[in-house]
Order: C-alpha cells, then sequence, then structure tokens
C-alpha cells in the first residue's frame, strides 16, 4: 500500500498545470501581477524579483511555441535584440552573482568564466547561446550558486525557444514543447519556494497567503 504524501510536500503548481502551458501561463501571471502590486513589503519584493525573471522567459517562449504552432501572432522576442542588448546586464548580474561567492579571479571563479565575458559577447548567435547553456551547466557543481543556475538556465531556454522559432524547421514545435515543459517545472518550483516563504511571513496569520494566489487553477484535480 503506497502512502499518500504529506500536502506540504505536494507541489500543487506543478501538478495542476501539468498537460496546460496555458494554465500555468495564466497562473503565473497572475501571482506575479499579485506580487508586483505589494512589492513596498521588502520580503514581496525579494518574491517579485525571484519570479519576475523566469515568469517573463516562460512568456517568451510560450509565444514562440504559439507562433511555430500557427496559433500566434502577436509580437515576439528577437533574438538578435536579447543578445545585443540584454547579455551585457545579464553578465553583470550573473557576474555579481558568482564573485559575491568566490572572489574575481580565484580558481573558481577562473573555472566558471574561464575566458570571461568573450564567450557570451563574440561569435556567433548559436556560439554564444551555447555557452550560456555551458554555463548554467557549469553552475550545477555549485551548491551555493544554485538560485544563479536556475537564471541561466531559464534564459537558455528562452534563447533556444526565439532561435527555434526563427528557423522554422520540421520538428520545432516538439522541441518547443520540452524546452516550455522544462521552463514551467522551473517556474513551478519557484513558486513552491514562493509559498514557503509566504507560510514563514504569514505563519500566525495563514488567510494572507491566499492573496497571491488564484486557486480556482490550483485544486488539485482527480
Amino acid at each position: 500500500m503506497s502512502k499518500r504524501l504529506w500536502a506540504p510536500l505536494y507541489n500543487t503548481f506543478l501538478a495542476n498545470t501539468r498537460h496546460s502551458f496555458t494554465k500555468a501561463l495564466t497562473l503565473f501571471a497572475d501571482t506575479h501581477a499579485k506580487l508586483a502590486n505589494e512589492q513596498t513589503d521588502p520580503d514581496i519584493a525579494n518574491m517579485y524579483n525571484m519570479l519576475d525573471p523566469i515568469f517573463r522567459d516562460y512568456a517568451i517562449i510560450y509565444a514562440n511555441w504559439q507562433t511555430v504552432k500557427g496559433t500566434y501572432k502577436g509580437k515576439t522576442a528577437s533574438l538578435q535584440d536579447i543578445l545585443e542588448n540584454q547579455m551585457t546586464q545579464k553578465l553583470r548580474l550573473w557576474e555579481g552573482a558568482v564573485r559575491n561567492v568566490y572572489t574575481e579571479d580565484s580558481p573558481t571563479e577562473i573555472e566558471i568564466f574561464p575566458n570571461k565575458r568573450a564567450p557570451f559577447l563574440k561569435g556567433t548567435y548559436e556560439n554564444r547561446i551555447i555557452a550560456i547553456k555551458a554555463l548554467a551547466d557549469k553552475l550545477t557543481e555549485y551548491a551555493p550558486l544554485n538560485a544563479l543556475q536556475i537564471q541561466v538556465i531559464s534564459f537558455y531556454n528562452t534563447l533556444e525557444s526565439i532561435r527555434l522559432r526563427q528557423q522554422e524547421k520540421e520538428g520545432d514545435v516538439k522541441r518547443l514543447s520540452v524546452l516550455l515543459e522544462n521552463q514551467r517545472i522551473i517556474v513551478c518550483e519557484t513558486m513552491y519556494a514562493i509559498l514557503g516563504l509566504l507560510m514563514f511571513k504569514y505563519k500566525s496569520n495563514p488567510n494572507d497567503i491566499a492573496r497571491f494566489f488564484d486557486f480556482s487553477l490550483i485544486r488539485r484535480t482527480k
């Protein structure tokens, strides 16, 4: 006889958005907006900052997936725009996160950024995307950089989805579906972490947690 999972260990976001990327987008967008509305609270601002970049990546990947399926005609992100205009800012954040733990030019920092910024700013778009994926893979070796690893792999998922959309080759819908599913899991796990933080913050008034989630979308389904 199998044991029923203890309720706090059950990631309701992961379970109840399975098989529905659209439902996931609606749920993520709702919590994202609700956190954004209460950013004057430093604790809530921290949770918003955890969710914001990976939610935006999910939204881009979702749009690309819909575009390749031929069911979406809205504006989608440009690979050139992101790599040319956002990459430097991303690198500043990534370098800062690494060097907050491992001093610049220390052996570990050099292992993570052996060629400094060059692989991310020079070369073909394909090679630059590969460099981002390599960085994400490398960061898995360092537990203190887990949060950064999630941000980097999330950004990679976004860039790869844009590249696939622009190529429009046969089979790209399936590959984009895999990227979108990977991103759904990342966001759901972050939502679960935010739920934990909210439970700690409102341990004396748990009803306050409810205002950050649309419970109509996360009721456990049979």
